[in-house]
This record gives C-alpha cells, sequence and structure tokens, in this order.
C-alpha cells in the first residue's frame, strides 16, 4: 500500500522455512484482524518505530508473508520498520537498484501487487482438492486451509502442500519464467 505522502507498507511473500520473525513487542495478538486490535496496539506502543514495527510484524502474521514499511527521508528511501530480516534485505536490494515494487508504489501512489506464483500454485491445488472433499466452495475451501494453518501455527503454503502432496505424490516445482526475446 502507498499513500500520497510517498510512504509504503510493502508485504512480500515468503518460503523462508523459518517464516516471519517471532512476534515483536507491540504486534497483533495471534488471529487479530480488526480495527480494535489496531488501536490496542497503537495505544500500547512507546513510540512511532515500535508502533510500525508491530504493524508491520502484524501485516506479515495475518497474510503470512514478510512486510516491510518504507518511508522518504530527505528524498531518499528508508526502511523504517520491518517483519524480518528478508524484509529489510528486499528493500535494500531495491534501493540499491533504484527500482522495485516498494519504489514504484512510492513513485505512483499505487498499490503494487508481488505474487508469489510457486506458492500461489500450491494454494490454488489445495483449494481444489478440499473444494473436492468437502463440496463446498473455493471461499469456503481457502477458509478451511486458513484455519488449519491458523490452528497448527504454520504457513498456509505449507498446509497446502500437505494436502496436495497426500493426493499426488511429491511437488514438482514449477521452473521460472525466462523471457525468451533475452
Amino acid at each position: 500500500m502507498a499513500s500520497s505522502d510517498g510512504n509504503h507498507i510493502g508485504a512480500w511473500p515468503t518460503d523462508n522455512p523459518a517464516g516471519p520473525a517471532a512476534p515483536r513487542s507491540g504486534s497483533l495478538p495471534p488471529g487479530g484482524t480488526g480495527v480494535p486490535e489496531l488501536v490496542s496496539l497503537l495505544l500500547t506502543t512507546r513510540s512511532v518505530e515500535e508502533f510500525l514495527t508491530g504493524l508491520a510484524t502484524a501485516a506479515a502474521e495475518l497474510l503470512t508473508v514478510s512486510c516491510g514499511i518504507t518511508m522518504r527521508r530527505n528524498s531518499e528511501p528508508l526502511t523504517v520498520a520491518s517483519s524480518d530480516a528478508l524484509a529489510a534485505a528486499v528493500d535494500e536490494v531495491q534501493y540499491g537498484k533504484g527500482e522495485g515494487p516498494c519504489l514504484q508504489a512510492m513513485a505512483t501512489g499505487l498499490l503494487v501487487s508481488v505474487p508469489d506464483l510457486s506458492a500461489r500454485s500450491v494454494i490454488d491445488q489445495a483449494i481444489g482438492i478440499v473444494m473436492g472433499q468437502q463440496a463446498c466452495n473455493a471461499s469456503t475451501a481457502f477458509a478451511v486451509l486458513r484455519a488449519a494453518s491458523r490452528t497448527r501455527n504454520r504457513k498456509l503454503r505449507d498446509i497446502a502442500t500437505d494436502v496436495v502432496t497426500s493426493v499426488g505424490g511429491p511437488l514438482v516445482e514449477p521452473k521460472p519464467f525466462t523471457d525468451p526475446r533475452r
């Protein structure tokens, strides 16, 4: 997300086996998704930095991603909070190259989506399997997977992988896209 003042909150899917960093002081409680939790976070943190770190961590926990918050200082991007080392490293790579979704969102003021296609693929497959097994729609199947992820305190992608491999055997990761024009 980005705002008109150039501040940006970025979230990146992570396949880091360790997952996002452990909750930091001021993060939302597990499963917290509403305004009351955000208000509580705002009221219980002692500094803006602590609030932003809690916000980044909460977003990462909720969405099973790495999350960084970037602001401009003296016309330069600066990571002011991140959920884990991966988010901070991704931001630094973008700053070094002068391009990337974080910088694009700051420049345009628009949301920039960065899907993790391999994770999305296995999650979509698992949704289809659950739909077939439970005779339900895609929204319900996704809710079943997400509930299993929260209950077992495991990443959604890992739960989806278990479902898919239990039905079809080991996953074969898709090859990365290579632009034939290069």
